[in-house]
C-alpha cells in the first residue's frame, strides 16, 4: 500500500506542475499511477461494504433509532466554507440524504442533495469529473416519492452508483482528493450520530440493546474500510487543525474504529465509557471543524 501512496503523491507534482514540459513517457506513467490507484480505491469500497455504510440506519431502526432532525448538519454552508471543508461537507451533507432517505423525509433529502451539488458547483467538480449524476438521480427520486421507494434496492442502487464513479473521479488529483474527503466527511457525521445513539442507548442502561445495535451495525467495519482507503489514497493535506492542535485524519479514523470494537456489556462498560466519552467528545470538535466557516 505504501508503494501505491506513493505513486498517488508523485502524479499529484506531475498534476500540479504541468508546465514542467513531462514527455509522453511521464504522462503515460502519471496517468497508470492514478488507475492503479483507483482499481485499488475500488477494491477497498466493495459495494457490500458501501452497502453497510449506506443502510446503517435502515439496520438500525430495528432498535429504536428515530428520526431526529436536530442531528443534521445545516444546508447554508456551501458559501462560506473554504475548499478543504466543502469537500467534508459534501460527505456530510451525503449521510445527511442517506438518514433522511432510511426515514423518508421527502423536504430533507432534497434539501440535502441540492447542498451536494451546490458544493460540487463551487468546487468547479465537473470540470475535472465527468460524474454519472445515478446517485442523484436516485435520491431525487426518493425525495419525490418517499414513501413508494424500497429501501434495499435503493440503497443498492446508491452504492452501485458510487461504485460507478469512483474511476472518474480518481481520474485527477483534483477529484480524487474530492472522493478521499467527502468520504471522510461522510464518516464523521456517521460517527457523530452513532455515538449520539450510543450515548442514549447508554445513559439508559439498555446495554444488551446497545451491544446488538453496534454488532447490527458491523462494529467499525466501515472505519477500517476508510483507514484502508486514507493509506492508498490519502489527500496532500492529511491533517485536520482543531483547537489549535493539528490531528492526523487517520488517528481519528482509528480511535473511532477502537471505540466501535470495544466491550459494550455491563461488564466492560466502566472500561469503556470514559473512551467513548472521549471519541464523542473528539467526534464532535472534528465535526465542527468541518462545519466552522473558516472564513
Amino acid at each position: 500500500m505504501k508503494s501505491i501512496t506513493l505513486a498517488f503523491m508523485a502524479s499529484l507534482t506531475f498534476w500540479a506542475l504541468p508546465t514542467l514540459g513531462a514527455d509522453r513517457a511521464a504522462v503515460a506513467q502519471a496517468t497508470q499511477s492514478l488507475e492503479q490507484i483507483s482499481a485499488e480505491v475500488q477494491r477497498v469500497l466493495a459495494q457490500q461494504k458501501i452497502n453497510n455504510a449506506f443502510d446503517i440506519f435502515k439496520r438500525l431502526t430495528a432498535y429504536g433509532i428515530t428520526w431526529q432532525p436536530s442531528l443534521l448538519a445545516p444546508n447554508n454552508l456551501a458559501e462560506r466554507l473554504n475548499d478543504e471543508q466543502l469537500r467534508m461537507y459534501a460527505g456530510v451533507k451525503l449521510f445527511d440524504a442517506l438518514y433522511a432517505a432510511t426515514f423518508k423525509q421527502r423536504k430533507a433529502v432534497a434539501e440535502a442533495v441540492a447542498v451536494i451539488e451546490d458544493v460540487q458547483d463551487k468546487l468547479d467538480l465537473r470540470a475535472e469529473a465527468d460524474l454519472s449524476s445515478a446517485l442523484f438521480t436516485t435520491l431525487k427520486r426518493a425525495a419525490a416519492d418517499p414513501q413508494g421507494i424500497d429501501l434495499d434496492t435503493t440503497f443498492g442502487h446508491l452504492a452501485a452508483s458510487y461504485i460507478q464513479d469512483v474511476p472518474v473521479l480518481m481520474a485527477n488529483p483534483r477529484s480524487a482528493e474530492y472522493l478521499v474527503d467527502s468520504l471522510f466527511g461522510f464518516t464523521i457525521q456517521q460517527s457523530y450520530m452513532r455515538t449520539h445513539f450510543h450515548a442514549v442507548l447508554q445513559k439508559i442502561g439498555n446495554y444488551e440493546l446497545d451491544k446488538a445495535a453496534l454488532t447490527q451495525s458491523d462494529r467499525g467495519e466501515w472505519e477500517d474500510v476508510m483507514l484502508n482507503l486514507l493509506q492508498v489514497a490519502a489527500p496532500v493535506d492529511k491533517t485536520l487543525t482543531i483547537n489549535g492542535r493539528t490531528i492526523e485524519k487517520a488517528d481519528i479514523i482509528a480511535k473511532l474504529l477502537a471505540a466501535y470494537q470495544a466491550d459494550t456489556t455491563p461488564e466492560g462498560t466502566a472500561a469503556t465509557q470514559a473512551q467513548w466519552k472521549k471519541v464523542e467528545d473528539e467526534m464532535a470538535s472534528v465535526r465542527a471543524a468541518i462545519l466552522t466557516p473558516a472564513r
